[in-house]
């Protein structure tokens, strides 16, 4: 993996007239939602450590920060885009994978389109679960099973990274 965009937006609008979330997580929604496109793309580098973060954090129509863009150099190489935008009107998850010879450009978790061999390949999941219910239910097993929680989720120390990558990102914030 050569490069990996991460893009996930929501409304910061529907998120506070719905006064589920106090103004402290409204001002840090990157650390609600985002969090598992940032989860998933430092999965996806190869879980390298970050060697360089270069990011913009804005307060762009909203009192709360609504706009969040960066570029990450991880240690192996990898390079990755990590877009935040809660100025939509819509929930919408999306990732780009690209290798040598090969990109994948994934739509939620239930629709994607491999490009490889000169040919787009389409592939889409109907009646998948929603990712919550899978992630919770991964979780239940790990408890019952009395294993702990790994791959495909994150272990401890995987999610300190993402959320010290998550910090880096918001350092990058705008007046």
């Amino acid at each position: 993996v050569t490069q990996v965009v991460g893009e996930f937006h929501k409304s910061i609008t529907q998120l506070a007239e719905s006064g589920r979330f106090p103004q402290e997580v409204l001002d840090n929604m990157v650390f609600e939602t985002p969090i598992h496109s940032i989860d998933l793309v430092r999965t996806i580098a190869g879980s390298s450590d970050v060697a360089e973060v270069h990011s913009i954090v804005r307060r762009s129509v909203s009192i709360y920060k609504d706009v969040h863009a960066a570029l990450i150099l991880f240690e192996n190489g990898c390079v990755a885009q990590i877009t935040a935008n809660y100025t939509t009107d819509a929930r919408l998850q999306r990732y780009e994978i690209h290798g040598q010879d090969i990109s994948a450009y994934i739509e939620g978790i239930t629709e994607a389109t491999i490009c490889a061999d000169g040919r787009r390949h389409q592939l889409r999941n109907e009646g998948l679960e929603n990712d919550t219910t899978l992630q919770a239910r991964f979780f239940m097993d790990c408890l019952r099973g009395n294993r702990p929680v790994g791959p495909p989720a994150a272990n401890l120390d995987e999610a300190i990274k993402t959320m010290e990558l998550a910090e880096a990102i918001l350092t990058g914030l705008r007046d």
